[in-house]
C-alpha cells in the first residue's frame, strides 16, 4: 500500500512536465542593441540584460569556478548526483536546517522550463522531483559542454547581470 501511494504521489508530481523538444522551451530574453546608421551603440534594452555567447567566448577560468562551486561533480553524474542528494537528505533530517542538491542541470531546468512554475522559489519534494526527471531527460540530449554553456549564459550573477557576458 505504501509502495502504491508512493508511486501514486510521484506520478501526480510529474504531471504536465514541459517539453523539452519544444524549441521555445529554453528561450531566454536577450539585450536588444540599436544602433545608428553609421553603426554607432545608440542603446541597450533589456528586460534581463544578457547576450548569449559560445562557450570557447568564455574564460575557462570562469568555467572551472561555477563547476567547483556550484557543481564539483558535473561532469561525473547524469544530471542528478546522488551523493548530493544523500547529503541533502541527511542534513535536512538531522540538523532542520535546508540544504539543496541542485545540479547545474537541474537549476537550468528550474531558471527556463520551469521559470513560470509557482513552486520554482519554494524548496518542495515536487519541484526537485520535476528538476530531476527533466535534468535526467536533458543530459540525454546534449554533451557536458553544451549544458554547462546554456548555464553559463542563463544564470543570474548580481547587478542586473544574466549570463557570463553580461556579468
Amino acid at each position: 500500500t505504501g509502495i502504491a501511494l508512493g508511486l501514486s504521489l510521484a506520478g501526480s508530481w510529474l504531471e504536465g512536465l514541459p517539453d523539452l523538444d519544444d524549441p521555445t522551451a529554453f528561450s531566454v530574453a536577450q539585450t536588444t542593441k540599436i544602433y545608428s546608421a553609421d553603426g554607432g551603440l545608440l542603446a541597450n534594452l533589456y528586460l534581463e540584460n544578457r547576450q548569449v555567447v559560445p562557450l570557447d567566448q568564455i574564460s575557462p577560468n570562469l568555467l572551472h569556478a561555477v563547476v567547483a562551486v556550484e557543481d564539483e561533480r558535473f561532469y561525473q553524474h547524469n544530471g542528478v548526483d546522488i551523493p548530493g542528494v544523500v547529503r541533502a537528505a541527511v542534513t535536512n533530517l538531522t540538523t532542520g536546517r535546508t540544504e539543496g542538491a541542485s545540479t547545474l542541470t537541474m537549476q537550468y531546468i528550474r531558471n527556463t522550463v520551469l521559470a513560470d512554475d509557482p513552486e520554482r522559489f519554494q524548496t518542495s519534494y515536487r519541484r526537485k522531483a520535476r528538476e530531476a526527471v527533466l535534468a535526467l531527460e536533458l543530459e540525454k540530449q546534449y554533451s557536458k559542454d553544451a549544458l554547462l554553456a546554456m548555464y553559463i549564459n542563463t544564470v543570474y550573477y548580481g547587478e542586473g547581470a544574466y549570463g557570463a557576458e553580461a556579468a
